[in-house]
């Protein structure tokens, strides 16, 4: 189930890439690990991401996050930052 959720490989996370729309319009899920040593969470409504939350568990050089068509790299990632990104796929604000 995880993988319809999230797929990550070579640096990158792949948000709701299956979303079944029609079983689970609207969700959440916290605490996804995506490959390279991150956790994720995300917020989704009529089967569009509302928002997510990328946290490094390490310093990272640069990590792209992809959503539909649009993708974010983000650079010189800190480990205990958490990355927040709305539906456009843009950083808003980091906190540790």
């Amino acid at each position: 189930i995880c993988e319809i959720l999230l797929q990550s490989q070579n640096n990158q996370i792949e948000l709701l890439p299956a979303l079944p729309i029609d079983n689970w319009p609207q969700g959440f899920v916290c605490g996804l690990r995506a490959r390279g040593n991150y956790q994720v969470s995300m917020w989704w409504a009529d089967g569009i991401l509302q928002r997510a939350e990328i946290l490094p568990l390490s310093n990272q050089n640069s990590c792209t996050t992809v959503y539909r068509n649009k993708k974010l790299i983000l650079e010189n990632l800190l480990s205990g930052y958490t990355y927040h990104l709305n539906s456009l796929l843009q950083l808003t604000h980091q906190s540790k």
